[in-house]
């Protein structure tokens, strides 16, 4: 088993908001090293030396996982772990879902549902879903 590999990955957005999965210390280290020395604030400096220790295997992986999403929480960088919030569904299912949107979008006065205007009725908005090929019309 490696030592130095976290027990659950920490998917963090950087550059242009791209996600990245950070599986190992040495990940986490990399991508600490080459932040930006303008933007470094404790929170940094804690995971970066938690880094350093858990590459000399003074501390334990997980540890080190714990300062490096205090870190990316206080950058704003951490990507929440979307599949404890909602449950998976299908491709069919998610059409269905999207469709009964869409049937609410046009049939609320204000062109959405709880009267939020998501469009003009005129012109109703198609599904992102659908606009992606994923279902059919």
């Amino acid at each position: 088993m490696n030592r130095t590999r976290f027990e659950e990955p920490v998917t963090v957005l950087v550059g242009m908001g791209l996600p990245v999965r950070i599986e190992t210390v040495m990940e986490a280290y990399t991508l600490l090293q080459d932040w930006p020395a303008a933007s470094r604030n404790g929170t940094h400096a804690i995971a970066l030396n938690a880094c350093k220790a858990g590459i000399a295997g003074e501390i334990d992986p997980e540890t080190v996982r714990s300062t490096f999403v205090a870190f990316a929480h206080r950058n704003d960088m951490l990507v929440p772990n979307m599949g404890a919030l909602m449950p998976a569904v299908s491709t069919d299912e998610a059409c269905t879902i999207d469709a009964r949107a869409g049937q609410a979008w046009r049939t609320k006065p204000n062109g959405g549902p709880n009267g939020h205007d998501f469009g003009s009725s005129a012109s109703p908005r198609k599904s992102p879903l659908l606009e992606q090929g994923a279902c059919s019309p």
